[in-house]
């Protein structure tokens, strides 16, 4: 079965005011595993997507670490030794990564890749449900909606809802 990943701890559709909120990632965290932006700047760590929004402690991430897909938003970050047991990538706009897992990382706007971790379909031209049913992972706005969603429907909701 495929693993549901909130992004941003979104759970019903994106809310800005609410992405990379610690308290929404803990909320989220609860359901799914929680796709966060981070940034490492001297000795502190900081989640936000365009710049660091909201400083947490290390504390504070290990607390919640088995629930987390840190996506590095900065070098520091991803080489950082405190961070090295976390599940963790980092990208730009390459295509393709590799997670330290092991596991390809898919851009939206690349094609499909088998057994990737497969980030927001909702908004990629390339995803199919084959395709989509074919990932490992799918990192999405929308984890309540698709944790609903029986197998065999999937498609049916991804073409009404994305589409």
């Amino acid at each position: 079965m495929i693993e549901i990943i909130s992004h941003r701890g979104n759970l019903i559709g994106p809310n800005p005011d609410l992405e990379n909120k610690p308290t929404q990632i803990e909320l989220a965290s609860k359901f799914f595993i929680v796709e966060v932006d981070i940034r490492k700047i001297k000795n502190e760590y900081f989640l936000g997507h365009d710049f660091p929004q909201h400083c947490v402690s290390l504390e504070w991430l290990n607390k919640h670490k088995s629930r987390l897909f840190l996506h590095c938003k900065n070098n520091e970050a991803y080489s950082c030794n405190k961070l090295a047991e976390f599940h963790r990538f980092v990208h730009e706009n390459e295509n393709t990564v590799t997670c330290s897992k092991g596991y390809i990382v898919k851009h939206p706007n690349f094609e499909p890749v088998k057994n990737s971790y497969n980030m927001m379909p909702e908004i990629s031209e390339y995803e199919t449900i084959e395709t989509v049913l074919e990932s490992k992972a799918v990192c999405t706005d929308f984890p309540l909606y698709l944790s609903n969603i029986k197998k065999e429907n999937f498609g049916k909701y991804i073409k009404k809802q994305y589409r």
